[in-house]
């Protein structure tokens, strides 16, 4: 009867550690490539220069990559800016299919001209597509004819449909 109990016990222990559980950043984790659409809406004062300008459908590409984070249900996106040579990190928290990723501050000097910008994402993801949305908020500086920087504000949504690729072309 001693032996049986072991035996069975051996058993359920096995069973148990071949139905490993999948740990929730596992299917987030690898590389993603798509486009970025934006619409923004610009609003510049500067006296004389005062104006408000809507940019629609503004596409990027991109491609970003999601590694494990520092427990279970966290992910790091990495996203690589290869147009100013920048590269920006953030930490997603994971639940279930949907992610909701720290906002990615920027400060980035263009021709002299100063662009502070946030960015607040989160996804979802099905299969293999990741599809990302959030908002865009900035400020900084746009050049003028007469020398004069022009303070502007801009303020925006994004959204984005990642497919999962297997490599990284």
């Amino acid at each position: 009867m001693k032996k049986t109990l072991i035996i069975a016990l051996c058993c359920i222990t096995v069973l148990f550690a071949a139905c490993k559980k999948e740990k929730p950043y596992e299917k987030f984790v690898g590389n993603y490539k798509g486009d970025a659409i934006a619409d923004i809406t610009l609003n510049a004062t500067g006296g004389i220069f005062d104006f408000e300008h809507d940019l629609e459908g503004i596409t990027l590409p991109i491609k970003i990559n999601l590694s494990p984070g520092k427990s279970d249900n966290q992910v790091i996106l990495t996203y690589t800016n290869d147009d100013i040579d920048e590269v920006y990190q953030t930490t997603g928290t994971i639940d279930k299919d949907f992610v909701d990723f720290e906002p990615i501050t920027t400060n980035v000097t263009i021709e002299g001209n100063t662009v502070n910008t946030t960015l607040d994402l989160e996804g979802n993801l099905v299969e293999t597509i990741l599809s990302l949305s959030g908002t865009l908020n900035g400020s900084g500086t746009l050049p003028s004819n007469e020398g004069v920087s022009i303070p502007f504000t801009a303020k925006g949504k994004v959204k984005a449909e990642l497919e999962k690729v297997v490599t990284d072309e």
